[in-house]
């Protein structure tokens, strides 16, 4: 009579851990899913960027004229990222520069993309703050002249 008690108590046990303990394990993966993949939703969106000035460049690297200014609206970008706003940042790191696009309440959580060499930064306007009014967007811009490029991102209106 002992076994068929002691298994029942077993189960038992082992039904009540597994109820307690599963949800949390659960969500630890499901926050590390989750992260990931506003991860690769920020990369593209800094590939998206990074590419937009590198078109922009060319054109204007292509010009005839001396002192030209290019910009682009970027209207594909999203206002949010995973429910949560995002700003977008282009960095000098020596002789290139990098795209970083990353989320404002966690700045841990943020995708980079490099930029065509040769080019420099407008330090007036080297930073987008963030997506918060959707009466604004972000415009990538490409001045240059007398040789030297420098790209910068901007609001615009819509």
């Amino acid at each position: 009579m002992a076994s068929p008690t002691m298994s029942y108590i077993i189960c038992t046990m082992a039904l009540i851990v597994l109820i307690l303990v599963m949800p949390s394990f659960f969500e630890i993966q499901r926050n590390g899913i989750a992260d990931e993949m506003t991860r690769r939703e920020l990369t593209e969106i800094a590939d998206y960027t990074s590419n937009t000035l590198a078109n922009l460049f060319f054109l204007a690297e292509s010009s005839q004229s001396y002192d030209i200014s290019l910009s682009k609206e970027l209207v594909y970008l999203p206002l949010k990222v995973g429910d949560s706003f995002y700003g977008l940042r282009i960095d000098d790191e020596g002789n290139s520069l990098k795209v970083s696009a990353y989320i404002l309440d966690q700045q841990s959580i943020s995708g980079q993309s490099w930029v065509v060499p040769s080019l420099g930064v407008d330090s007036e306007t080297l930073e987008i703050k963030s997506y918060e009014l959707d009466s604004e967007i972000a415009v990538a811009s490409c001045n240059g002249g007398s040789g030297n490029f420098y790209v910068s991102l901007e609001y615009g209106e819509k």
